[in-house]
């Protein structure tokens, strides 16, 4: 009997923790099911952040990355089509040989010029309110400098041609001053494109390392969810298997007329009840058999 006794001994020992064994079976399915919802729950939340995250990354990639490359794209354009232009309109003089070439007037050309500075303007002031990097800002005011010291000479040569002014000295100032201010500007929004191109490939790698994360975490939390699971369940199928085999070990020690056998304490959950109960019938049986011996 002192054998069985140790054996359930050495169960009990090996159960745990007093602490675990205060919970219930009831409260460990609790525990089980919160843990298990609020893990869901946390998943789905990372899920929806991770999407919208990387949905307004998208959108300031697209917004504000790729509208203003097509931006300095359409100034790129238009600047080297009015640089192309002003050397047409010079041919159109009726003194040269090269005004028969063409088959559309002066005014043509000159409401085309008229036309593109006009949508560079309005692109420059467009882009000037959305620019939010002091690099980006020290570059476009570059340019802008770099546009303006071109278009005052456009507008000299543009005032002369308006009056048919076809002088060679006229063309030739321009050349020498009108070209290079105007590959200094082209140089300059070219520079300015490169630079949010940068901006837009940074963008899209910080949306990509984002999105990453938010697997991770997603990937994570699952994770934790199957460890917390699993083991609550291993605790809880401990739990059974100990509980029983305590339960087990000391009906047969009873069975067997051991009214000696330790009971041992399990906590309050069911199976600590049941014990106690088990206990209590011990010692009832135990008083009844002292009152027959009597």
């Amino acid at each position: 009997m002192v054998e069985g006794s140790a054996v359930v001994m050495v169960r009990v020992h090996a159960y745990g923790s007093a602490s675990m064994r205060q919970l219930t079976l009831a409260q460990r399915l609790l525990i089980w099911a919160l843990a298990a919802g609020t893990l869901f729950f946390a998943a789905v939340g990372f899920g929806w952040f991770g999407m919208f995250q990387a949905k307004e990354a998208l959108r300031e990639v697209h917004e504000e990355s790729i509208v203003a490359l097509s931006r300095f794209e359409a100034i790129q354009t238009r600047l080297l089509n009015n640089r192309r232009l002003i050397l047409l309109a010079f041919q159109l003089d009726p003194e040269g040989g090269l005004a028969s070439a063409h088959e559309r007037p002066l005014s043509h050309y000159l409401a085309l010029i008229d036309r593109n500075t006009e949508e560079v303007r309005a692109l420059i002031e467009t882009q000037r309110a959305r620019i939010n990097d002091p690099q980006e800002q020290a570059l476009f005011e570059t340019f802008v400098a770099r546009y303006d010291e071109w278009i005052v000479l456009v507008d000299d040569v543009l005032a002369s041609l308006r009056t048919g002014a076809f002088r060679v000295t006229y063309m030739s100032a321009f050349v020498q001053g009108g070209e290079p201010a105007g590959e200094a500007a082209g140089e300059a929004i070219a520079a300015l494109h490169a630079h949010q191109a940068k901006l837009t490939a940074d963008s899209y790698e910080a949306a990509q390392a984002q999105y990453g994360l938010t697997v991770i975490a997603y990937l994570a939390l699952s994770a934790l969810g199957l460890i917390l699971g699993a083991v609550l369940a291993l605790t809880t199928l401990r739990r059974l298997r100990l509980a029983f085999g305590v339960a087990s070990s000391v009906a047969r020690a009873i069975a067997k007329g051991d009214l000696s056998v330790v009971v041992p304490n399990l906590g309050n959950d069911e199976f600590g009840v049941l014990l106690g109960d088990i206990g209590e019938m011990r010692d009832k049986l135990h008083v009844l058999i002292d009152h027959l011996r009597r």
